[in-house]
């Protein structure tokens, strides 16, 4: 078994996710042209009602609901989740005044996203 320590990994070492705001304007967009409400993604996720409100008002939620809720949508759960900013300026959220990375540090953060990647996968896949 690997053991990566959460320093190195760009995710929050929390179980939950939430929309970020344009994340946000993509599942309403989804929903609108679907017709949906609240109450139709959560039967369509198989997830309680409270829980979608949430999900749809930016609110925190379980990991696991999150990428439901993102699955039944067809919406890529990474391209919609509000995630911390990294150094290697690939997540929502980087501080335009930040200097861009050197070469020589953003190939290693390239280096450590592919295996938080690879680590992530497996965690949602055994939950």
């Amino acid at each position: 078994m690997v053991v990566i320590p959460l320093i190195l990994c760009s995710m929050p070492p929390t179980r939950s996710l939430k929309l970020s705001l344009n994340g946000k304007q993509q599942v309403e967009d989804v929903l609108t042209d679907k017709a949906w409400g609240s109450a139709e993604l959560a039967e369509a996720a198989g997830i309680s009602e409270p829980t979608a409100k949430n999900f749809r008002a930016r609110k925190s939620v379980d990991r696991k609901n999150f990428v439901q809720f993102c699955k039944v949508l067809g919406l890529d759960w990474k391209t919609v989740a509000d995630l911390p900013a990294t150094s290697s300026g690939s997540a929502r959220n980087v501080d335009p005044g930040d200097r861009p990375p050197t070469s020589e540090s953003a190939s290693e953060n390239q280096a450590i996203e592919r295996m938080f990647e690879k680590v992530w996968s497996v965690m949602l896949s055994t939950e």
